[in-house]
Formats: structure tokens, sequence, C-alpha cells
């Protein structure tokens, strides 16, 4: 028997949703797109909480790889 298990992550929907509010006051990034706050979120708190990487660091590479792209 196959079955899929979802993805589970280590942090928790609550701290998704309060990167995303905080990134959404920031008034440097007024205009990006939900998707790109989004994708930053659910990055640094991958790399934060889930593989215990430094938050300074992780912030860099999240923010380059989330709002830099087209």
């Amino acid at each position: 028997v196959f079955a899929i298990a979802p993805l589970v992550r280590a942090y928790e929907a609550d701290q998704l949703a309060d990167c995303i509010l905080s990134a959404r006051e920031n008034p440097s990034l007024a205009g990006v797109s939900e998707s790109s706050i989004q994708n930053y979120c659910e990055c640094a708190l991958e790399l934060i909480v889930d593989q215990k990487q430094d938050v300074t660091e992780s912030g860099r590479k999240c923010a380059v790889k989330s709002f830099t792209e087209d």
C-alpha cells in the first residue's frame, strides 16, 4: 500500500502567519507580492526552525531567493 504523507515542518502555522504579517508591515517591502512574502517566510522558517541555521544568514539567503527572482 502506497500512501502520501503530508510534508511535516518543525515550525508552526502561527509562526508563518506572524512572519507574513510582520513582512507586510515592513515599509521596505511595500509593493512586494504576497507570494514573494510567503515564499520568504517559508524559506526563512525552514532554515531557522527546521534546520537550526543562523537567523541573520538565513534571512539574507531567503531574501535574495524570494525578492530577486522574477
